[in-house]
């Protein structure tokens, strides 16, 4: 009974910083946040203190959580596992970083547009971004309440090995939507399982596709296509080339709040324009990534055809 009870049973546990853990700092990588302390756990704390698993630290993040880099004014720059001249991405960087330099085992990230994937991938481990609802996010901060953020903000464990990801998972979910929804005790048909692919995106706000990385996907191909006897399918969704004004779009419509407050906490309002003097005098509280957004932020919608375009 007890693997069943307590199948984390003495496991170290990092947690992201927008994850709150009662009693602990819950600063999201904000200045005006530096003082907060959690008074509840979020939901899969909750879960992985009820499995028996010992949380050993919390994780950097960028400054709300909004960026690809984990840097930020409050606990500075998190670097990556394998190299400190390079990034550890985000923004759960700080669990990518931790996990790759086998500091901790298992970690809890969060992923709205690559939070929990990006990390994995700079710090060689293994993310899952699981679908919509699957791991209550009650506890989260940012919280997200409307809109497009609702369905892709998303709970998602972060691993040293992969095949701790379904136990893993099955903690953050529970039994029931592990069971009911995913039913993840079942073995999946390899037999019946179609392998689709895609080589890049052609966007001139992307980067190419490098052959170093594209040549590992292909391998992956032939490795799935010899083992189970399949052909796999190259596939090129047009619209996944205007990938940034989707996002852009989606999350500019469906705002649970103006940035310049959330990064001050809800309480006032930030001005870039004081920002950036005070950022070059070196007084900013801001990262200069976050100012970036700020001013994203003042940028007109979206036109109509644009809009219409990534909604259908």
């Amino acid at each position: 009974m007890l693997p069943h009870e307590k199948p984390l049973l003495g496991v170290p546990v990092s947690i992201k910083d927008t994850f709150a853990v009662k009693g602990f700092h819950h600063a999201v990588g904000i200045v005006a946040r530096k003082d907060v302390i959690a008074e509840e756990d979020a939901d899969v704390v909750k879960n992985i203190k009820a499995a028996g698993a010992i949380i050993i630290a919390i994780t950097n993040v960028p400054e709300a959580a909004v960026w690809v880099e984990s840097v930020n004014e409050v606990y500075g720059r998190t670097k990556n596992a394998y190299d400190p001249r390079r990034a550890a991405g985000g923004s759960s960087g700080g669990e990518g970083a931790l996990i790759g330099a086998a500091g901790s085992l298992i970690g809890i990230g969060s992923d709205l547009a690559g939070s929990v994937r990006i990390p994995a991938q700079f710090n060689g481990i293994f993310g899952l971004k699981p679908s919509e609802f699957a791991i209550s996010i009650k506890g989260h901060h940012p919280c997200f309440t409307k809109g497009y953020p609702t369905k892709m903000g998303n709970v998602g464990p972060l691993c040293r090995y992969a095949k701790d990801l379904p136990l893993f998972f099955r903690v953050l979910a529970g039994n029931e939507i592990a069971e009911n929804r995913f039913q993840l005790s079942k073995a999946a048909k390899m037999e019946n399982t179609r392998f689709f692919y895609m080589e890049g995106l052609r966007s001139c706000f992307i980067e190419p596709l490098q052959n170093e990385m594209k040549t590992a996907m292909l391998n992956c191909v032939d490795f799935f296509e010899n083992k189970y006897n399949t052909n796999a399918t190259q596939v090129d969704f047009a619209k996944l080339h205007h990938a940034l004004a989707i996002y852009l779009t989606s999350l500019s419509e469906t705002k649970d709040a103006p940035f310049a407050h959330l990064i001050k906490n809800m309480e006032g309002e930030v001005s870039v324009s004081a920002e950036f003097w005070k950022k070059l005098c070196g007084n900013s509280h801001h990262t200069l990534p976050t100012l970036m957004i700020l001013l994203m932020d003042d940028f007109p919608p979206m036109d109509k055809k644009t809009r219409e375009y990534v909604s259908y």
